[in-house]
């Protein structure tokens, strides 16, 4: 009878520690990780109107890629438009982006490198809830274009590496698929996709030199696959649009994302890092360098316990010395130690050469040089990945999918290439063991800190199974769920069946709770939206659309550099002084805690003898 091996035996545990994890996180946040007005809104409006007749870039200005709110919609008309079904979508895309991170690091560090990778995705990543928003998880992320785009990738680098071991033409065409439908998802993916597979056919000339006479129908294969996606989904936009419209609606999308208008506020500059290039890099090489400090510490106390004896002394005055580095680099002993933003392009870069290095190196076993080229190619994707944040890496905010894979990386780099390394001198094994322990001690703060925050969560909005449940009450970024819930209730009890409602300046998810059209394209009126299409051009749209109701809902636009909407003369005065001469306030709600009339939500209604209501009626 043949024995089962170790790896047979860890395996099914592994993957159903990790089934235990995800399973507990999903309880943990269920209900409560879409932002009850921040961008949660414009990822379940647009599918919505489609499954009901509209048209993505026609009835709705888009500036992504099409994929995402097309296939919800397809789920929407197989199972019904509600909140559950999306999130049951985006749970499986965790499920599928976790099984692609445990079947690569699975195949290239071993099970327990991949167990751990896993987990460290779902606790500091999937699940995360880092602030009071709750757009930056995969569970309801503030754009699925960017999730969607960034599991595609990974499986993308996946599959490169089962190319390089053995090409094959179905292969390719799979390859030329995925990279077809990343293109059209969000330009972070686009991007680190393109590079990774431009490495990809690099290494493929160099191992497969000998079938020179192949490339060519590869390379086609993989061509015409990658354009098939692109030609079918512009014949798919060009029904409702024209092939002109369809040409016109991807451009403009690719280059709203490449060119980065619309990025040209404080709020971006911050989070990119270009505000601070200087202090941003210098902190970051402090984080680097506090890092190794801890890692070194632990290699030493490897070497002082299970090192020669002639080692072991300088190791434990190694060890001493730079525990007092890291105490003060630290100033005071706080989490996260090891998984934290500053150090990944660093590590990134430093690991993309070595491992090209290895995989071109005439010294290395076939199946060594192929799995260091599938860690090249893991490392370009990640590095490219972090640009939109490359001088301020954060594992939080934008880094909660941009810097998913280059801090698996860094983790697989951990537990299983430096124990690996030090077990030269030391016993290695011990290594191992602290550093899952410190990256256990990382994650369980990340978990922490997002049930704290979820913990606040208590006010449920909405009804059946579009229920969010959210903060009561104002805070930072605008009112809670007492407050809307009310505005919801008068909506529901003014507003008639087919008329319209606009809600200003965001808050697009009244729209979808309240079952009530935007007639304008546009869905967000923020400064990023107002740059990148006009604020002229969006006042005329709303004169020309005339919408029955509008709803002003108070958004402190601070971050971004500018004063309230409707009271700077840069953002939205026009906007509101036309709503204030066309339209009744009909109900206002008040917080007396709180200054000033800028935190007032008012629902206006079009005045019967305004202009906007005769020209409406005739």
């Amino acid at each position: 009878m043949k024995q089962k091996s170790s790896q047979d035996i860890v395996s099914p545990a592994a993957i159903a520690l990790v089934t235990v994890l995800f399973a507990s996180l999903t309880w943990l946040g269920w209900g409560k990780w879409p932002d009850l007005l921040i961008d949660s809104g414009g990822e379940i409006y647009p599918p919505w109107r489609l499954l009901n007749g509209a048209v993505l870039f026609r009835d709705i200005a888009w500036f992504k890629g099409p994929l995402a709110p097309y296939a919800y919609a397809a789920v929407f008309r197989m199972f019904g438009a509600s909140l559950f079904a999306l999130t049951v979508v985006n749970l499986a895309v965790i499920s599928l982006m976790s099984a692609g991170i445990f079947i690569f690091f699975r195949k290239v560090a071993g099970v327990l490198t991949a167990a751990a990778c896993c987990s460290v995705f779902l606790c500091v990543f999937a699940f995360s809830q880092f602030t009071a928003r709750g757009s930056f998880s995969w569970a309801f992320p503030y754009s699925q274009d960017l999730t969607w785009g960034v599991a595609l990738a990974t499986w993308l680098v996946i599959l490169w590496g089962r190319v390089l071991a053995a090409p094959q033409k179905g292969l390719f065409a799979c390859l030329g698929c995925i990279t077809g439908l990343v293109l059209i998802t969000k330009a972070e993916a686009i991007l680190a996709a393109g590079v990774a597979s431009l490495l990809g056919w690099c290494f493929v000339f160099h191992f497969h030199r000998s079938s020179w006479r192949r490339l060519p129908g590869w390379a086609g294969t993989y061509a015409a696959s990658s354009l098939g996606v692109l030609l079918l989904t512009m014949l798919l936009l060009a029904v409702p649009l024209g092939l002109g419209g369809a040409c016109k609606a991807l451009w403009f999308g690719w280059i709203a994302n490449f060119s980065g208008k619309g990025l040209e506020v404080p709020f971006y500059d911050n989070v990119m890092g270009v505000d601070r290039p200087i202090e941003n890099l210098f902190t970051m090489l402090v984080s680097l360098l506090g890092c190794c400090c801890i890692l070194a510490a632990a290699l030493s106390l490897d070497l002082g316990l299970f090192g020669n004896r002639k080692e072991r002394r300088p190791a434990w005055l190694l060890g001493a010395v730079l525990f007092a580095i890291v105490a003060a680099l630290q100033k005071s002993w706080t989490f996260p130690l090891l998984v934290k933003g500053g150090p990944l392009p660093f590590i990134c870069a430093a690991a993309l050469v070595a491992f090209t290095r290895m995989a071109l190196s005439k010294s290395s076993s076939r199946a060594e040089a192929h799995a260091n080229a599938g860690l090249a190619l893991w490392s370009a994707f990640s590095l490219f990945l972090l640009a939109k944040i490359l001088l301020n890496p954060l594992v939080f905010m934008f880094g909660f999918a941009l810097a998913v894979p280059a801090t698996l990386l860094f983790a697989c780099l951990l537990i299983q290439y430096l124990p690996k390394a030090s077990g030269r001198l030391g016993n290695g094994r011990l290594l191992r063991f602290l550093v899952l322990a410190l990256l256990v001690a990382d994650a369980c703060f990340y978990v922490k800190i997002s049930a704290d925050n979820l913990a606040k969560k208590t006010f449920p909005v909405g009804r059946g199974k579009d229920i969010i449940i959210t903060r009561p009450d104002f805070y930072t970024s605008g009112p809670g769920g007492r407050q809307i819930q009310a505005l919801l209730n008068v909506i529901e009890a003014s507003v008639k069946p087919g008329e319209t409602l606009l809600v200003l300046p965001e808050g697009i998810i009244i729209n979808y709770l309240s079952r009530t059209i935007n007639p304008t394209p546009y869905m967000n009126f923020m400064p990023t939206e107002m740059l990148l299409f006009g604020e002229d051009k969006v006042l005329e749209a709303i004169r020309a659309a005339k919408p029955d109701f509008i709803a002003y809902v108070p958004k402190n636009p601070a971050a971004f550099g500018t004063g309230w909407f409707g009271e700077d003369p840069n953002y939205g005065k026009e906007i509101m002084d036309w709503v204030k001469g066309s339209y009744k306030s009909v109900w206002q709600l008040a917080d007396p805690r709180l200054p000033g009339p800028q935190y007032t939500l008012v629902l206006y209604q079009a005045i019967p003898f305004s202009p906007v209501f005769l020209e409406k009626r005739s």
